[in-house]
């Protein structure tokens, strides 16, 4: 609006010629007058906002860094609060507790590059998720430091290291976690009918150990 108002100032003071005057351009003093006037204007409308912002507050540029070192601290916190449990299911997914914390740390840094939603309890899924992912994977490509298959069968006093790693997941997903199916096969990618099996399977897996556990 600024910059409206002293361009037609000056278009207006340009127009008020006087053909017997002296000034410049045979522009009276009331047309150089609102020239001026015009001039000073559209300083004010080029000072007007960098002013403002000095005035009333940080530049434009400093406050997004500041809201984004916001976030970031908002973020940390929430995982802080949530470690405790995600440990907990992560290592109940994973037999080795160093692994399990450095998929972990690996999901976590994972989500919070790729988190745009608001700071909620929904980071807990999102970095299960991210883990779940992770740990299918290392499964998948690390060498088993049991290639002969001589090592001792599964402690019973651990069902959990008897299943396989896809029922094993639902189970702590499911049971310790507290996801609803449905959404332990968006998290998995996987079909809600095998995410049903697999639960049913581990179970009856789960059952038969204890059930020796106690002949033994």
């Amino acid at each position: 609006m600024l910059a409206v108002l002293a361009v037609a100032l000056v278009v207006a003071g340009m127009l008020l010629r006087d053909p017997g005057s002296p000034g410049v351009l045979g522009l009276g003093l009331l047309g150089l007058g609102l020239i001026g006037l015009g001039a000073a204007v559209l300083v004010a409308a080029v000072m007007f906002p960098v002013i403002k912002e000095f005035e009333f507050g940080f530049p434009s540029g400093v406050k997004i860094m500041a809201a984004v070192h916001d976030r970031e601290e908002d973020l940390r916190a929430a995982f802080a609060k949530q470690r405790g449990d995600l440990g907990l299911y992560t290592q109940l997914m994973c037999d080795d507790p160093a692994v399990a914390a450095r998929l972990l740390e690996a999901a976590w840094e994972k989500t919070a590059s790729l988190w745009r939603g608001p700071v909620t309890d929904d980071l807990r899924t999102f970095v299960l998720c991210e883990f779940v992912e992770l740990l299918t994977a290392h499964s998948r490509w690390t060498p088993s430091d049991d290639p002969d298959g001589t090592r001792a069968a599964p402690n019973v006093s651990a069902p959990l290291a008897s299943l396989p790693l896809a029922e094993r997941v639902v189970v702590v997903l499911r049971e310790f976690a507290g996801l609803p199916l449905a959404q332990i096969a968006t998290l998995t990618e996987r079909p809600l009918d095998d995410i049903s099996k697999d639960l049913r399977s581990a179970r009856r897996r789960v059952a038969l150990i204890t059930v020796s556990d106690d002949e033994l």
